[in-house]
């Protein structure tokens, strides 16, 4: 992302961070404080697939504007400078919870798989259920990032003489969206585990941050359409994406399986245009755009912190585990910020002074 701030975009990261954090960490509360029966919220997670296919497709196209700019060069640069952003955060948890797994602090299983964790194949078409859970959604997204700027290289170069680059966006975006979804379709066995193999696999997956991808060019080509149909999809959006996790959470196994991720990633996508432009001066800016400044450290710090501490929730009465609660929302922002500012953006600041 650009040095730009959209507060739409930081509002909707943060509500997702927060939401997955609470759902990963119910269960320290749930004694005292559970959930009602049968009550679903939304995958935070689809909000990060899909912003994350947004803002690579809205920097792709401000970056690669005419065809002189397809060079495997641009490309390259276009990968590291995500690489930059991505890699340093997955690999230093990824060493940590090795040795937190190692040492019992936390659970987990070492053995020769492990080194697939390494290079991302935890969870490409057969789940590795090992550790590091919370990093099947980063595999997604470090699969997506070469795969994306590659097939539109590929394209072009092989069809420049009837293509552009507009179109052949639009070729790869409309391949991300619809190839997951055959290949859920052409894989479904209801005897198969729905989170593991068709929730958390890449291939299964990669259709939510093409949905990104395709609200990205109808903001930056068709923008007064864009911005103009905000009423009217934000409360589609609404529906598909929240409303239809209750809906189907004990429903058909396969529609679960195979078209619900597409009505879930199209869902977000349609909550774009309202976002983009959401001008909204009562709501603090402030903390939702810090939150949102270190939501990825949330999200690789806040199980392995609700792992350490669980035991402290044993024989306590509700007020105790309130505050032990509310200890533990305080040990995951504090932990991401340092992280942020003395690992993460100075990485990042790195990148932009090699360009």
């Amino acid at each position: 992302m650009t040095g730009e701030r959209i507060f739409g975009l930081d509002l909707i990261r943060t509500l997702a961070a927060i939401l997955i954090v609470f759902l990963h960490s119910h269960y320290l509360i749930a004694p005292h404080f559970d959930l009602p029966s049968g009550m679903h919220f939304p995958d935070g997670v689809d909000v990060f697939f899909v912003l994350s296919g947004f803002l690579i497709g809205r920097i792709f196209l401000n970056t690669f504007k005419t065809a002189d700019d397809f060079s495997w060069k641009n490309v390259l640069l276009f990968l590291k400078r995500r690489w930059y952003r991505t890699l340093p955060n997955y690999y230093l948890f990824l060493i940590l919870n090795i040795v937190l797994i190692y040492f019992a602090v936390i659970p987990g299983r070492l053995n020769e798989n492990t080194a697939y964790y390494f290079v991302f194949m935890q969870n490409f078409a057969v789940p590795l259920d090992l550790m590091f859970w919370e990093s099947w959604s980063l595999t997604i997204e470090e699969w997506f990032y070469p795969i994306f700027p590659v097939s539109m290289y590929i394209s072009y170069r092989v069809f420049k003489s009837s293509i552009t680059p507009r179109r052949g966006y639009l070729l790869v975006a409309f391949g991300l969206i619809t190839l997951p979804l055959l290949y859920r379709l052409i894989t479904y066995d209801p005897n198969l585990d729905w989170d593991l193999y068709f929730r958390k696999l890449v291939l299964t997956r990669l259709d939510s941050l093409g949905y990104g991808l395709l609200a990205a060019y109808f903001q930056i080509f068709h923008f007064q359409k864009f911005f103009k149909s905000r009423y009217i999809l934000f409360p589609v959006g609404i529906i598909l994406y929240i409303f239809l996790e209750n809906a189907f959470a004990y429903g058909d196994h396969f529609f679960h399986s195979t078209f619900f991720f597409s009505m879930t990633g199209f869902g977000v996508a349609c909550l774009f245009p309202l976002l983009f432009e959401m001008k909204v001066e009562r709501i603090p800016r402030k903390p939702i755009r810090f939150l949102s400044l270190i939501s990825y450290s949330i999200y690789l710090s806040h199980l392995p912190i609700a792992y350490m501490t669980h035991s402290w929730y044993e024989e306590t009465t509700a007020s105790e585990t309130l505050l032990l609660y509310a200890g533990y929302w305080g040990m995951v922002i504090t932990s991401s910020y340092l992280i942020y500012t003395y690992f993460e953006r100075p990485i990042t600041n790195l990148r932009d002074r090699l360009g």
